[in-house]
Parts: structure tokens; sequence; C-alpha cells
């Protein structure tokens, strides 16, 4: 699902609903907004469930990538260190999801030992989970509203091709400025911080 949609963005373009001609570019300029969004974010709002494996640094505590749900959550160890993830844990029992009772998560507390470590820097963990910053409320407004700006200022670049908007104030011609200050203000809050 993307960020924002087609009938949203032809609304806002004032585009005809009945107009198909545009459809090819609009929906290319919705699809590198959601790329620009999740680039500038460093994170996805749209849910990505596959397995993603991890170095335990920590013997208690897991900083894994975030996610907002315990549903579909799987967690295998790889106990011999040979690359094969043979033990799958039990929420609760095993580990539980930090912080508490909260999402989004972003680490796992082993509660029945410790996570295995292996001196060849292996990754030890296997972690299966709905991985991204949307949640059961959907993509949060801020950031509908930042891909719609994104979408209608890269569809409407043809009439600029070169960065440069005619027909400014005064007739002056004004470069386009490289962010656009409302889109920043609309998505720094969910900016994450990326570690090394």
């Amino acid at each position: 699902m993307a960020y924002t949609s087609l009938s949203v963005l032809k609304d806002y373009l004032g585009i005809p609903s009945a107009t198909s001609s545009e459809d090819t570019p609009l929906t290319a300029a919705i699809n590198a907004a959601q790329d620009l969004v999740d680039g500038y974010t460093n994170t996805t709002f749209e849910t990505v469930t596959v397995a993603r494996v991890f170095r335990a640094e920590d013997p208690n505590v897991l900083p894994v990538d975030q996610f907002n749900t315990l549903t579909g959550l799987i967690v295998k160890t790889d106990t011999s260190g040979d690359g094969t993830y043979d033990t799958t844990l039990t929420v609760t029992t095993d580990y539980l999801a930090q912080p508490f009772n909260v999402p989004p998560f972003t680490a796992l507390l082993n509660v029945s030992g410790s996570w295995p470590r292996y001196e060849s820097g292996r990754p030890a963990i296997e972690v299966t989970a709905a991985w991204g910053d949307r949640n059961s409320n959907g993509v949060p407004y801020a950031v509908q509203q930042a891909a719609l700006i994104l979408s209608a200022r890269l569809y409407q670049r043809k009439a600029s091709p070169l960065g440069i908007m005619t027909g400014s104030v005064d007739g002056f011609q004004m470069r386009i400025s490289k962010t656009d200050p409302d889109v920043a203000n609309l998505l720094n809050q969910y900016k994450v911080i990326s570690v090394a």
C-alpha cells in the first residue's frame, strides 16, 4: 500500500478523476515519493514480514529493527554456530519484546538465559516479524501528507526540468529548493538514526 493514492493525488492537483491520461506519471510520482519518505526516515511505514538475522552484543538484550505487533513473531537461535537456526523460542517464556506493553518494539529481552554469541561473529539469532512503523491505525497522517506533497512536487517537475521555476513573482526565476521544509517538518519526528 502506498502512502497516498492516485485518487487523492488527482484531487490535490485538481485533475478530474475521470482523466486517465496522466495516471502513469502520477503513479510513478507516488512510488518515488514513498521511496523518498522511506529514505529520509530510514524506516518504512509498510509492514514487511521477513526473516532477519542479528548478532547479540549483550547477552540479555538484543536490539532489533522496529516492529509493531507480536502476531507472527518467530525467534530462532543457532545453538551450534553453524548458521542453522534450529531452536525456536517462545514469547514470554524465553524472551519479551521491549519496550514492555507499548509498540513499536525495538529489542528482545532474553528471560530464560542469554543470547548465543560466537567468536566468529556469525549472527546467532533469526527473527521473523512484521518490520516497519505501520501500526493498526495505518500510515501516520504526517507521512501521508508528506508523501502527497512529494508526489505532487515530483509530478510537477516536468514543468521545471532543470530545477528552475519560471513565471514567479516579478518575473524573476527561482531555483527549486532541494528539501521541502514542510515535508522535513512532517517527517522529522519519524526519523530513525542509523546505528553502524
